[in-house]
């Protein structure tokens, strides 16, 4: 069941984490727009929040103080109450207006985190919508010309997640670890760095996250980070092949010279792969562009037949 949560409810500085925590529990009670009014009860909700009647009075007792301030604010109205039960108004917890922006959260996404023993449950649900609502609406993530997909990435910083959720670095980072313990979340960990090029100052590249069900897209965005902002791993990386590629078209013109005696059997078949990939890249080339110059960059491989510990290529 998909709960859409309204953004000017869930990011008020007047709602509490028990305020919000209550209000998830109503929405998992509408299971559509035409459902206006409902009949609940602070143990009904409670209930909703861990299927089980065993739940610690403490948590009973921060959900009624939730459920208070959701009447006080107007977020809900009370229309009867006949002891323990309330009628309660729901129409205000509805996406009704054009643009109006909100966050999508599953009821078993809600269970599995206020199941949870030994952590305080609700500031992690808090800290969970908060994430899940960084995730980017406008990046769309292309796995190929075909495969791609949006609402799936989101690449804010901590420090800039702490200052929107009101929650501290460090906890983040605990409930980060939590949130992937459980299934919940899944991180792309950059540990990478962009170098300015002019003041020479050092930003650490932001990590990548998402649902563990979009992995295969959180990958591929996080990698094309690095090659979009020339990460430092990225320009180095780059700067590895690019020498060994050097070295191995040098070993090639030597062995064409038969000065090959300083190499062993694996540089030497090191080096048939690479003319091998190289010749590859440059017939297809010339099939697709019709490039002569390709033509003339295609190494004779020839060279290496005098070594019978070279699979050759079969045509």
């Amino acid at each position: 069941m998909q709960l859409w949560l309204s953004e000017k409810i869930y990011k008020s500085d007047k709602l509490s984490i028990y305020g919000l925590a209550a209000y998830c529990a109503i929405k998992t009670l509408l299971p559509n727009e035409d459902v206006k009014e409902i009949c609940t009860s602070c143990e009904i909700l409670a209930y909703q929040l861990t299927k089980s009647l065993d739940y610690p009075r403490r948590f009973y007792t921060g959900l009624k103080t939730g459920y208070d301030e959701l009447i006080d604010q107007g977020i809900i109205k009370r229309v009867k109450s006949k002891g323990k039960f309330d009628i309660i108004d729901c129409s205000d917890l509805f996406i009704t207006e054009e643009g109006e922006y909100f966050t999508i959260i599953t009821y078993e996404e809600i269970l599995t985190i206020c199941r949870l023993k030994d952590v305080n449950t609700l500031l992690l649900l808090k800290y969970f919508i908060f994430l899940i609502g960084t995730i980017s609406s406008t990046i769309d993530v292309y796995i190929d010309a075909y495969q791609h997909k949006c609402r799936v990435v989101g690449n804010l910083t901590i420090e800039y997640i702490s200052q929107l959720s009101g929650i501290s670095e460090r906890s983040i980072i605990d409930y980060n670890k939590i949130l992937e313990s459980i299934g919940l979340i899944y991180i792309y960990r950059q540990n990478d760095f962009m170098i300015n090029k002019d003041s020479g100052e050092i930003t650490r590249l932001p990590n990548v996250y998402g649902r563990p069900e979009d992995q295969l897209y959180i990958d591929a965005f996080a990698v094309s980070q690095r090659k979009y902002k020339d990460s430092y791993k990225y320009v180095e990386n780059n700067i590895r092949k690019a020498n060994a590629k050097r070295r191995l078209a040098q070993m090639y013109n030597q062995i064409c010279k038969n000065k090959d005696y300083k190499y062993s059997e694996e540089d030497i078949q090191q080096v048939y792969a690479y003319v091998l990939q190289e010749n590859h890249k440059y017939e297809a080339t010339y099939k697709k562009n019709n490039d002569e110059s390709c033509l003339e960059k295609i190494r004779d491989i020839r060279v290496f037949d005098k070594y019978d510990f070279i699979t050759k290529e079969e045509n």
